[in-house]
């Protein structure tokens, strides 16, 4: 995940899906002002907190990653 971690851009589920995927290793490049948001996702082994990265570096990101998961609208 890239991006601004939000209720209303779908931090929930985001949350619930590295739950239900303890199996898979899961990035997160971004930020939040509800710090929960964050801590609730750092609880979790599966789940590695990046900072917030340059839009010119999400393009490698994605490059190197093998699923990428975007919110529908």
């Amino acid at each position: 995940y890239c991006g601004f971690l939000h209720p209303l851009k779908g931090s929930n589920n985001l949350i619930n899906f590295c739950k239900a995927n303890l199996d898979r290793k899961i990035d997160v490049f971004g930020w939040a002002e509800n710090e929960n948001i964050i801590k609730e996702l750092s609880l979790l082994n599966n789940v590695t907190i990046h900072n917030k990265v340059s839009h010119s570096e999400i393009a490698d990101i994605f490059k190197k990653s093998n699923y990428i998961c975007i919110r529908n609208s």
